[in-house]
């Protein structure tokens, strides 16, 4: 925890994934805002975050030989992970990846901000362009060159995801190297129990089984991701999340800060920073109820308020994309999922991923964040009535914080049983 006083040192970590958050918001303020508006959110972005990392002062290290040879182990194998989902485009890539590649290439070979002429009406480039900012800028400077910025892409998203896993393993306080490694190997392959549970549903429901991978039903279109597939098809909301998660977890009871791990989600996916949102109210509503002494009053601090004016300007810049027309056929409005007639699926969906709480809730972790664990529950049992896009895609992706934070807490009980040692209280 902080103290009011300056502290010496700088938390190298945390100042890492900070950057690695704001860097792309600077970026976009300074390149696609007039400066007068720019110039003024790149600072509300910017020096609450200097000011909490020269305040925080180091809260941990991460040393000894044994945490650096897995630190490299496992960075190789996040690069490796990245590679395999497609990142850089040395493999074949997901359906999802033409629309990366076009958002990059658009990057770089256009002017900034990036403008369009369709139909002769003119538009700009109104997306979660976050993941994409720092590659592209790469590849810029090389001359324009798409594979340039398609290996920095690789490089970056590796990179991202190192961060998140080097803080979340230090704040789970387990100090063996090759805990580092078994928890990256369970957060990569992290999934409901959705395929398994599809053989059953398959026989009660035969004319209704989806693909058994990805989805269900395909009829109710309701689906919560593995990561596998979230960093395949939507790496930005992966990416994000999985910072978000782990910022997070390091802020978990200094409410004041709360707003700087939120507000940058909007430039890497609004799902999830709607999903990170709903998952920060929900544990301090819980925290509110518990804690007597806990006050609304410490989250109107500085660092908040600041963060809600820079969300603001993001958010304004993304409603170009939400309240746009949209195609005829294309289903964009919110509404209710109606499951009369598939209670069974539901069931069966929410039985996919509370097997996970039935199995972390069954062992005896000392160190687990119960609140936050049951925060997460709340919300994954009501994303599946929520329905928004072609493929309800505010189920899907908002779950992201959620699921990540199961995923998270699953990969820590998982490395201390395996790598022999207890999760240490700080």
């Amino acid at each position: 925890m902080s103290n009011s006083k300056w502290e010496s040192g700088i938390d190298l970590l945390i100042l890492s994934a900070f950057s690695y958050l704001y860097i792309p918001v600077i970026i976009f303020c300074v390149t696609w805002f007039k400066w007068f508006i720019g110039i003024p959110v790149s600072v509300f972005a910017a020096a609450p975050v200097i000011v909490l990392i020269l305040k925080t002062g180091k809260r941990g290290r991460l040393s000894g030989a044994e945490n650096i040879i897995f630190s490299v182990i496992a960075f190789l194998l996040c690069l490796c992970w990245c590679y395999f989902s497609g990142l850089g485009g040395f493999v074949l890539q997901s359906g999802d990846f033409p629309k990366h590649n076009v958002i990059l290439r658009d990057l770089i070979t256009m002017d900034i901000p990036v403008r369009y002429v369709f139909n002769g009406k003119k538009g700009f480039l109104s997306y979660y362009i976050g993941a994409y900012l720092v590659p592209a800028f790469v590849g810029r400077a090389f001359g324009g060159s798409f594979d340039r910025a398609n290996d920095a892409l690789l490089l970056w998203t590796a990179l991202g995801i190192f961060i998140a896993l080097l803080l979340i393993y230090r704040e789970s306080g387990l100090r063996k190297g090759r805990a580092l490694v078994i928890m990256l190997a369970a957060i990569v392959l992290f999934a409901t129990f959705v395929c398994p549970l599809s053989a059953i549903f398959s026989r009660w429901r035969p004319e209704e089984v989806g693909d058994g991978l990805h989805w269900l039903s395909n009829t109710i279109w309701i689906q919560y991701s593995s990561d596998i597939t979230l960093l395949s098809y939507v790496f930005p909301q992966m990416l994000s999340g999985l910072l978000g998660v782990a910022l997070f977890k390091a802020f978990r009871h200094e409410y004041d800060k709360w707003g700087l791990v939120l507000a940058p989600l909007v430039l890497y996916s609004a799902f999830v920073f709607l999903g990170m949102a709903v998952l920060m109210l929900t544990v301090l509503v819980s925290d509110l109820y518990v804690q007597e002494q806990l006050s609304l009053k410490s989250i109107f601090s500085l660092y908040n308020i600041c963060s809600l004016i820079t969300a603001a300007a993001l958010v304004l810049y993304l409603l170009g994309n939400i309240i746009q027309e949209r195609p005829p056929g294309i289903p964009g409005a919110f509404g209710i999922t109606d499951y009369r007639g598939h209670f069974f699926t539901l069931l069966i969906f929410d039985a996919a991923w509370a097997l996970w709480f039935v199995i972390l809730y069954a062992g005896d972790d000392k160190k687990r964040d119960n609140a936050l664990l049951a925060a997460a529950a709340i919300n994954l049992f009501i994303y599946p009535f929520l329905r928004m896009g072609y493929y309800n895609d505010l189920c899907m992706r908002a779950s992201i914080p959620a699921l990540l934070t199961v995923a998270v807490t699953t990969a820590e009980s998982l490395a201390g049983a395996m790598a022999g040692e207890r999760q240490m209280r700080k």
